[in-house]
């Protein structure tokens, strides 16, 4: 589906379907995404402010640039998604899976949100967020 640019302002996306979905510059603040597979999803610069991703599998989703401010983000699937630029201030990362996620340039995040998250350590991240693990590096 392609929802570029489109205002999904606190729309009800529970447990939808949205594997490879475009959704890049869209605006889904306060939208309900509860366990909605976002698989592959092109997620580039939306606006997620306050969004509920609780246990969506975002599994290699390209989320580079997006606001993901006090979004809901417990138990959600972030396998290999990059994230790259994004803005994570506030977010709940509680049982968050980070498993080789790239965080470079994130902002609004540190060494006790990530542990709140699991397998943040396999995750690329910049040097200052090291927090006594060692960085991977890319392939």
């Amino acid at each position: 589906a392609n929802l570029s640019y489109a205002d999904l302002t606190e729309a009800n996306l529970e447990g939808a379907n949205l594997t490879y979905a475009r959704l890049g510059k869209s605006v889904l603040k306060d939208a309900d995404l509860v366990w909605a597979d976002l698989t592959g999803a092109f997620i580039f610069d939306v606006d997620l402010t306050e969004a509920n991703l609780e246990g969506a599998d975002l599994t290699k989703a390209y989320l580079s640039y997006a606001n993901l401010t006090k979004a809901y983000l417990t138990k959600a699937d972030l396998t290999g998604a990059d994230l790259t630029g994004a803005d994570l201030t506030g977010a709940d990362l509680t049982g968050t899976d980070l498993t080789a996620a790239d965080l470079t340039e994130v902002s609004g995040i540190d060494c006790s949100m990530l542990a709140q998250s699991i397998n943040w350590e396999t995750s690329f991240r910049d040097q200052h967020r090291e927090c006594g693990e060692p960085i991977p590096t890319k392939k």
